[in-house]
């Protein structure tokens, strides 16, 4: 049997069309399956950080909590401002002034014996005398 080239001219086109729409088809369903498995963990992984997210806001309540109790309890409101008298360089030079030790002055602030030798050498050294 000989195909005739008529036939042949006619038939080929739409085979050739046949199988093209019928990868896209396959293309089509396979990428629609692969969305819909990607957007089940989409929401699986954005419920999952909804509930961190909530256990983190709670977190953060019971340290604001705690932090007011604390800030209640001190008595003090509001920052606590550095004055002379609450810097650990100043109270190291008025006490040196008055006449203290070096040791005696670590031991009544509750520093280091040699931060504050350091501190006097410093001010020694830069010509300040303390």
């Amino acid at each position: 049997m000989i195909v005739e080239p008529f036939f042949v001219t006619i038939v080929t086109p739409y085979v050739l069309l046949t199988v093209g729409l019928s990868a896209g088809l396959y293309l089509f369903y396979t990428l629609k399956a692969e969305i819909a498995v990607l957007s089940a963990e989409c929401k699986q992984r954005t419920a999952e950080l909804e509930a961190a997210l909530r256990a983190s806001d709670v977190e953060r309540d019971d340290l604001r909590r705690d932090l007011a109790r604390v800030v209640s309890g001190t008595g003090k409101s509001g920052p606590v401002r550095l004055t002379a008298d609450n810097l650990p360089r100043d109270r190291i030079l008025r006490l040196h002034k008055q006449g203290e030790s070096p040791v005696a002055i670590a031991q009544s602030l509750g520093l280091p014996e040699g931060q504050v030798k350091l501190l006097l050498k410093v001010r020694r050294l830069i010509g300040e005398t303390p």
